[in-house]
Formats: structure tokens, C-alpha cells, sequence
């Protein structure tokens, strides 16, 4: 990487942003070859004590990083499990959305090595399903065993979510055009009783 050129990635923000920080910043120094560097996978340049220096400074600021802002501690495993155990699909927003939220989840308990079963998070997510769903949890249930993992759930949850959608959307359609056709028969019997007083 030449010294002008940038990579544009989430400011830091503390504890708040640490862990989409940390993931921007390492796929794009792994895009640049260079994260070998930063977690010393790599043997640092020989020919320029400078540039030791340099990675050897990178090196340590990752890791002090990680420590001050990494999840942890003690607060941040409860707060995890927390965020974990009170999961709830919710009609606010799509299901993809909040899954992309309840994966981050899991995968800051797994950065705590306190990743839950596959079993543990195929149930939690069944039964964080609204009734909307209900169905779709039977459908499940007949699954075959091997078939109901994590990754084939999440599919087919997003797949039914944006099936819904579209049936929503279907239904308030034919809702408008039965109202817009009521109204017109509605106004057409007024004109008509208007022209006959």
C-alpha cells in the first residue's frame, strides 16, 4: 500500500463500534496482503529498522486495542448472552436485518469462546418467531433432522419472510382496489339518486 493511498472504514468509536471496526479494518488490510503483518503470521521487513518498528508498533496496537475494546470482560460475556437470550423477530423491520443483528450476537460469543450449540441457536431462533410464522415452525418441525441447521433455517427464514411480504403487500393491494371499486359504485348510486329527485 503506497503511502497516499486510504481505505475508508468506520471511525472507532470505543467499545461502542469495536467489533465492525476491528472486522472493516482487518478484510481490508487482508485485501491488501496485510494483516500477515498484524497479527505477525508474517516475518517483518529485515532491510529497515524502520519499518520493524512500524510493524512491531501495528502489532501491539492491535492487541491493546483488542484488549481495551475487545468483549471479554466479564460485563461484556453477560452482555452478550443478554442480547442473546432476549432475541425477538419483530414485524418492525425485515428478517434478514434482524438476523444480520442476532449473527453478530453469536459471533461475539463466539470471539468470547462462549459460542452457543448450533441446536441452542436454531432453537432461540424458532422460538423468537412472531405468530406470523406458525406455519412456517410446523413446516420446520417435519424437516429432516440432518436438514434443520442454522444455515439452512436462516435461508428459509429469509425466504419466507420476503414470501410474506409479498402476500402483504398482494392483500393491501386488493384491499385499495376494492375500496377505490366501492367507492365509485358508492358515488355512481348517489349521482344516480340525484338524477332521478
Amino acid at each position: 500500500m503506497s503511502d497516499k493511498e486510504s481505505l475508508e472504514v468506520t471511525k472507532l468509536e470505543g467499545s461502542n463500534n469495536y467489533t465492525q471496526w476491528k472486522f472493516e479494518v482487518q478484510i481490508a488490510l487482508e485485501g491488501k496482503d496485510l494483516f500477515g503483518y498484524v497479527d505477525e503470521t508474517e516475518k517483518k521487513p529485515g532491510a529497515d529498522k524502520t519499518a520493524e518498528l512500524k510493524v512491531y508498533n501495528k502489532s501491539e496496537m492491535w492487541d491493546k486495542l483488542s484488549e481495551l475494546y475487545g468483549d471479554t470482560s466479564a460485563d461484556a460475556k453477560q452482555a452478550a448472552w443478554k442480547k442473546f437470550y432476549a432475541f425477538h423477530i419483530t414485524e418492525d423491520e425485515t428478517v434478514r436485518v434482524q438476523l444480520e443483528r442476532f449473527e453478530s450476537t453469536v459471533k461475539k460469543l463466539d470471539e468470547i469462546d462462549k459460542k452457543p450449540s448450533e441446536e441452542a441457536i436454531v432453537s432461540k431462533l424458532l422460538s423468537s418467531l412472531p405468530e406470523k410464522f406458525e406455519l412456517f415452525t410446523v413446516a420446520w418441525e417435519c424437516t429432516p433432522k440432518n436438514d434443520q441447521t442454522q444455515k439452512t433455517l436462516i435461508a428459509r427464514l429469509i425466504k419466507e419472510d420476503s414470501r410474506l411480504a409479498e402476500k402483504e403487500a398482494t392483500t393491501l393491494a386488493l384491499r385499495v382496489k376494492n375500496a377505490s371499486l366501492n367507492e365509485a359504485k358508492s358515488d355512481k348510486k348517489e349521482d344516480a339518486l340525484q338524477e332521478r329527485h
